[in-house]
């Protein structure tokens, strides 16, 4: 039986890491070596990434992975793990090489649980990654590792079509705004640079302070606009109109999939000059030869007005809604499961997205 070993990120180095996230239909723009350095920006996150080499030292698997740390009660300090992307292993490894990589996986996140005294590990898979898109009557992905399902929904733009069929499908009032925000002149350009970063970073603490939001650290768009999009993982496109910056948007692009990122603007999130940007990408995702745009988590029945609303939004798109893997893992100790349990309780009387 192999026997395998583990490493960090740093260990392993971006260039063998992110060569291991091109082979694997597992992984997308997520498992990028300069993505989880950014995610690791946020307040209360940590990186926890690791790799699962083999009997040469070769990295066979990657698994992006942060501690976060939360409070509860003001007082209690709890923390848990989060795979933004989901465990990815070499598509050229044989079943039982992969059955053996996955436990792999298994035992070092749960000695991870075990040593960080974390409440549990949950991870998320884009919806347009590959091994998502290509099985769509397979189980959540997050199976193999042992992930208990807890999935979602997202909204999915079907990019397989001429220009003309896929604003077919957009609702009446999107092409409506489209018209009416189109009659006055405006100008799109692709930002890059750290002047442009700049002007994104104020637009969306502008954004937040209308909405309540929690502004995103600047560290993190510093290392977006530094590292991922010069890479072409990140489209960050800007609508100008008499030369100022009105509105913004980023879209993750990679392996034939493209997702909506982030986005900021002066006026309201569904008002026309956001619609504008969402198209643009949309179509520009579909020249680049995308098959799908996801446009971001559905919430089809919800009773909140502003979920309701960034549905609504989404979906106006013609999106079609699609599954949104998502996987909790608990184990450990019985205060452990417990801990996990309370916070689990505590976050649905909140009606908490978990």
């Amino acid at each position: 039986m192999a026997e395998y070993r583990y490493a960090t990120m740093a260990e392993v180095g971006p260039v063998a890491w992110d060569e291991v996230a091109a082979s694997s239909s597992g992984a997308w723009v997520w498992h990028v070596a300069s993505v989880i350095a950014a995610l690791a920006t946020w307040p209360r996150h940590s990186d926890r990434s690791f790799a699962v080499l083999d009997e040469s030292g070769a990295a066979v698997a990657i698994v992006p992975l942060h501690k976060i740390t939360d409070r509860m009660a003001r007082l209690v300090q709890a923390s848990r793990l989060l795979s933004v992307g989901g465990p990815a292993i070499l598509d050229s490894s044989g079943y039982r090489v992969r059955r053996g990589v996955a436990e792999a996986v298994c035992e070092r996140i749960d000695a991870l649980l075990e040593e960080e005294k974390a409440s549990w590990a949950e991870a998320v898979v884009a919806p347009v990654t590959p091994i998502v898109r290509t099985h769509v009557l397979s189980a959540n992905p997050l199976a193999e590792f042992g992930f208990a399902d807890c999935s979602r929904t997202s909204w999915v733009v079907d990019l397989q079509r001429e220009e003309a069929d896929i604003r077919a499908g957009y609702s009446q009032m999107t092409r409506r705004q489209l018209r009416k925000a189109e009659e006055e002149p405006y100008s799109l350009r692709e930002a890059r640079g750290a002047a442009d970063c700049e002007r994104y970073r104020r637009l969306h603490e502008e954004t937040c302070s209308r909405t309540g939001a929690a502004a995103l650290p600047a560290a993190y768009m510093e290392a977006i606009f530094r590292d991922v999009v010069p890479r072409g993982f990140a489209r960050v496109l800007f609508l100008e109109r008499k030369g100022d910056v009105v509105a913004a948007q980023n879209t993750g692009i990679w392996k034939g999939g493209a997702l909506y990122w982030s986005g900021a603007s002066l006026d309201e999130r569904g008002g026309g000059d956001n619609r504008i940007l969402f198209d643009a990408q949309i179509m520009a995702a579909r020249d680049a030869g995308c098959q799908f745009y996801d446009a971001g988590q559905a919430y089809p029945f919800t009773k909140d007005p502003k979920e309701k609303g960034l549905s609504d939004f989404k979906a106006s798109f013609g999106a079609m809604l699609a599954r949104f893997p998502h996987g909790r893992r608990i184990v450990g100790s019985r205060s452990a499961r417990w801990l996990a349990g309370l916070r689990l309780a505590r976050a649905v009387s909140r009606g908490e997205q978990i």
